[in-house]
């Protein structure tokens, strides 16, 4: 009888300590679940976090592109699961007229950085701001070096300007510059350019000379006058040349090439092209209507005849290793650059950038530069976690 009695003790102790095993077991379990379940959640969360951080990016593009000052940005949109994920973006104009942009994502406590690096969006120059077909918020054409736009006109020579020329922006001149009567050179926006490349300033490594009523809103400096308020430049002025167009580099970006030369107007439609051909341009009296993005590049000169103008939204850039050279009383919305000159006769009208690698003469003409279009010049680089669980 106390043999079976002492059994029963020992069976009754063995089964109490094998269920605290399995409870301790369970727990730890649980425990083991809860914590696959917590870090899950904290792995979906940060992805969703990344993925408003990026959408806060995208936006601060868009909004750059469509011409918006820079500025804080803060949205909440829902995610999956009911939660709502949020992202807040600060945008920092740097030394270089680039943006530096952070976005940060938020989904439940999760947050994800990421950041870039932008330029400032394509804007016309031209009465109004946003003039159709000026360029705004479309790319730079294909094959345009981007220190195209970092001026209104470059001349790896002279510089001439007659009868009430109109400059909005900055005129660079390794040589001289005539700015002659009524010519005037816009530093900011207002009086006639929406926009304006620079402060609206003359560079000349040669020597400047002003006709009557000519005016230059940001000062000029040249080899013999420079260091004071009115002549703004801290040294002598010896800008370096800018290299002549690539045209082997050019050749090879074609999106379609014609081996003779052409003469065209009427409606053409591009989708960021450049059309390469070997021979020589000429546009038609009728005038040339463009709609999209385009580069003409042509081996031999460029005659303008007829104007050029947008169907829609356009960029255009004429790349020439001969003389461009236009008619009179015309309109061109586009970028001209020449390996040798460029001459327009009188009272032209021009909605995009000049670069002459010999000189350049323009009577009675006003241009409205462009600013190269906005690009994520960085790429989206991922920061880190934050998790305050």
């Amino acid at each position: 009888m106390n043999g079976r009695r002492n059994d029963s003790g020992y069976i009754l102790i063995t089964t109490m300590i094998a269920l605290a095993v399995v409870a301790l077991l369970g727990a730890g379990a649980l425990n083991w679940a809860s914590s696959g379940l917590r870090l899950a959640r904290k792995a979906v969360e940060s992805e969703q976090a990344f993925y408003m951080a990026n959408a806060g990016i995208e936006d601060a593009l868009a909004r750059v592109l469509a011409g918006e000052a820079a500025g804080p940005i803060n949205r909440q949109l829902p995610v999956a699961g009911g939660l709502a994920g949020t992202y807040s973006v600060s945008m920092t104009p740097q030394a270089d007229e680039s943006l530096s942009v952070v976005s940060t994502g938020q989904v439940g406590r999760t947050t994800r950085v990421v950041t870039a690096r932008m330029m400032p969006g394509s804007t016309g120059g031209g009465p109004g701001g946003g003039t159709p077909g000026s360029g705004e918020g479309t790319p730079a054409p294909p094959g345009v070096p981007e220190q195209v736009f970092q001026q209104a006109i470059y001349s790896n020579g002279s510089l001439a300007f007659d009868n009430n020329s109109v400059i909005c922006g900055d005129l660079t001149a390794v040589g001289s510059v005539t700015l002659g009567n009524g010519t005037r050179v816009v530093g900011k926006p207002g009086a006639g350019c929406s926009y304006v490349v620079g402060t609206g300033k003359v560079i000349a490594t040669g020597l400047v000379e002003l006709g009557n009523n000519a005016t230059v809103a940001g000062g000029w400096c040249d080899y013999w006058r420079w260091g004071s308020a009115a002549h703004p430049c801290p040294t002598r002025p010896s800008a370096a040349p800018l290299p002549a167009p690539d045209f082997a580099a050019l050749s090879a970006q074609a999106t379609e090439r014609h081996s003779t030369s052409r003469a065209w107007s009427g409606l053409r439609s591009y989708n960021n092209d450049l059309v390469y051909i070997s021979g020589s341009l000429l546009v038609e009296k009728a005038g040339l209507t463009v709609s999209g993005t385009v580069t003409f590049v042509a081996t031999g000169g460029v005659s303008l005849e007829g104007s050029i103008i947008c169907a829609g939204a356009c960029t255009v850039a004429i790349i020439a290793r001969g003389d461009i050279t236009s008619g009179n009383s015309l309109t061109f919305r586009a970028t001209l650059v020449s390996a040798n000159r460029i001459a327009l006769g009188n009272q032209v009208t021009v909605h995009g950038n000049l670069q002459a690698s010999s000189y350049a003469v323009l009577n009675g003409a006003t241009v409205y530069p462009l600013q190269a279009a906005a690009q994520v010049v960085s790429p989206p680089t991922p920061g880190g976690l934050t998790d305050w669980r």
